[in-house]
């Protein structure tokens, strides 16, 4: 599958190699565009472990995806900086199989471990006057 990135073409493999991440853990499959925006967290390069990613829902022109290393989540306001995501897998290709999660999936990845899984914290609910109201 080549997805194209600011007039570069970028070869990823088949869109069934970038489903299989999806498959195994039952997930639905929505490839974001490289165009888009995610959240980059600061000092992520190839080889940082443990390589996390979460996906929020899409608005606008970002992805919902952020990307960042180490165990937990820094909690600084400014950590996050926005990167596309054509830039962002040339930097960590480690993040390719994991692009194709929809929103509300995490990952975490390290040496000889994969670890994904849904988390509905990530998916806002409506509120019920919202729904009242439709």
């Amino acid at each position: 599958m080549l997805w194209q990135s600011f007039g570069r073409r970028i070869e990823l493999g088949s869109t069934l190699d970038l489903g299989r991440v999806c498959k195994r853990y039952g997930a639905e499959f929505l490839a974001p565009e490289l165009e888009a925006v995610c959240g980059w967290g600061q000092g992520l390069e190839a080889g940082s472990y443990p390589l996390n990613g979460l996906r929020h829902e899409q608005a606008g022109q970002t992805s919902g995806w952020y990307f960042w290393g180490g165990e937990n989540l820094p909690s600084e306001d400014d950590f996050f900086q926005p990167l596309c995501l054509g830039h962002a897998i040339e930097r960590v290709p480690e993040l390719i199989p994991f692009l194709g999660l929809a929103p509300g999936w995490r990952f975490l990845v390290a040496p000889d471990w994969e670890d994904v899984w849904h988390d509905p914290s990530l998916i806002p609910t409506v509120p019920m006057s919202v729904v009242k109201n439709i």
